[in-house]
């Protein structure tokens, strides 16, 4: 098994180089390799049945593809990689629900939130100061009330999402 992630290890070298002749400047381009191959890594690991080792990798290569997708979002405002991060959580949401990996998810939903602050909060922030307190007033208001009117199905909701959840892989 460790001759195959040398080969595996060497083979991202070359790829890395090929992207360097080249002269690519795409932070993305030799990041994405990276984490594709932790990922592949993690989920070998974990077909295996090693749960102990297949862990780490796992959220590495999710941080590497996501966290260098998130921090291009920030410098580049023109939304291609806010898109980009969008498309990755949702695919990497996807992927936790049907195989039933806890960690994917996990991931997938703190990107999600972290790209919608950042892409959407600076707007919220140029609004009038008196918008805004109307705004998450009424947020919260109209939650709060959903939540009181529908507390029977809220909690039966949660138990069975709880349960769900407990069946899921780390």
């Amino acid at each position: 098994m460790g001759t195959a992630y040398l080969a595996a290890g060497a083979f991202l070298v070359v790829i890395w180089a090929v992207l360097w002749s080249f002269d690519v400047s795409e932070l993305l381009a030799y990041a994405a390799p990276l984490g594709f191959g932790l990922l592949a890594i993690g989920w070998n690991e974990h077909r295996h049945g090693r749960m102990a080792s297949y862990m780490l990798p796992t959220l590495l290569g999710l941080v590497v593809l996501m966290g260098t997708t998130f921090a291009q979002s920030i410098l580049n405002p023109d939304g291609y990689y806010a898109l980009l991060l969008l498309l990755e959580s949702v695919v990497a949401f996807a992927w936790g629900i049907t195989q039933h990996v806890r960690c994917y998810i996990q991931v997938a939903t703190l990107a999600l939130v972290a790209n919608a602050v950042v892409q959407l909060g600076p707007g919220f922030l140029e609004l009038s100061r008196w918008i805004q307190i109307g705004v998450t007033g009424g947020l919260l208001l109209g939650i709060g009330l959903l939540a009181l009117f529908r507390r029977e199905e809220i909690l039966a909701a949660r138990q069975k999402a709880a349960d769900g959840w407990r069946q899921f892989q780390p």
